[in-house]
């Protein structure tokens, strides 16, 4: 009989981990817009990611996919952050195309409120906060990938173990299949939208208005 393999629990916690650090990311910009806990409560982006980099193989180019996938996840967080501060204080959604040229507006404004010491403090503690963010999920996904085992994993075998064990992969799969399952479902919620496709909706919206104004632009140049 074989014995259970302790490394599934320890993946799952990492796995928990992972996605409350995605769901910050993608969903506390909405709740501080909306000023509340209210839906969506579950990125299905996290679950998807997530059960993908349990269930793949582990390979050493996951390695560099954590990183990648980490400057993403962070990147959207750091707009729909910059979206929810439209809403609050313009009372319109984040305009990239526009809202670009308002960066040094912003610090200025920062050092005019609260002093060019504490305007600085603040900028830095934002910096800081986005790149611990960004590490921490990305040692996070490379601990799912199972790096760890392909460095560990003879010189014969230089791309790591040819499989997951098998209740790794299974609770990957299965994180990754409920998330595209769902898609299509989540609207059903008799309260709402529970289930978000947050980073999606922000690449879509940015989008529209960026061709929407390039639209504009060259009708009126003409």
């Amino acid at each position: 009989m074989k014995s259970r393999n302790p490394r599934v629990g320890l993946y799952g916690m990492w796995a928990l981990a992972t996605l409350g650090v995605v769901n910050s990311l993608l969903l506390v910009p909405q709740w501080i817009a909306s000023g509340g806990l209210r839906p969506p409560w579950i990125a299905l982006e996290a679950l998807i990611v997530v059960g993908a980099f349990l269930a793949l193989p582990p390979r050493r180019w996951l390695q560099l996919a954590a990183w990648i996938v980490s400057a993403l996840f962070v990147a959207i967080g750091i707009l729909l952050l910059g979206d929810a501060t439209a809403r609050t204080s313009l009372a319109r959604p984040l305009n990239l195309y526009l809202d670009l040229q308002l960066l040094d507006a912003v610090s200025n404004l920062l050092s005019g409120s609260l002093g060019p010491a504490m305007g600085l403090l603040v900028l830095v503690a934002g910096v800081v906060v986005a790149g611990g963010s960004f590490v921490i999920l990305a040692v996070l996904l490379e601990t799912l990938a199972g790096v760890d085992e392909v460095r560990a994993s003879r010189p014969a075998d230089r791309d790591g173990p040819r499989r997951r064990h098998r209740g790794t992969f299974w609770i990957g799969a299965a994180l990754a299949v409920v998330g595209l399952a769902v898609i299509p479902l989540r609207w059903l919620h008799p309260q709402g939208v529970i289930f978000g496709l947050t980073s999606v909706q922000l690449v879509r919206e940015q989008a529209r208005q960026a061709v929407r104004m390039v639209g504009e632009r060259a009708r009126f140049a003409a």
